[in-house]
């Protein structure tokens, strides 16, 4: 069962990824460059806090992205520099 629910939650992910790479932003803006970096990876080798990230940006571009693929809303801790 939780491997089920891991799987959908990498496929969502990738698609996300895959969405956002088509997503227009400023050229070389760090969401762009973040990207970019991580289109390729598999989302499985994705630490937590850039899964975060995906979801967060998946959010900032919402409105270039497929309804299903936004998340609701975002209340995500940000990552301390600590």
């Amino acid at each position: 069962m939780a491997d089920q629910a891991e799987t959908a939650e990498l496929e969502r992910l990738r698609l996300q990824l895959r969405h956002l790479q088509a997503c227009r932003m400023i050229p070389g803006c760090w969401d762009k460059r973040f990207v970019d970096g991580n289109f390729q990876r598999d989302p499985a080798e994705l630490s937590e806090n850039q899964r975060n990230q995906v979801r967060r940006l998946a959010y900032k571009y919402r409105r270039q992205m497929p309804r299903e693929l936004v998340p609701e809303r975002v209340h995500l801790p940000r990552a301390s520099g600590a």
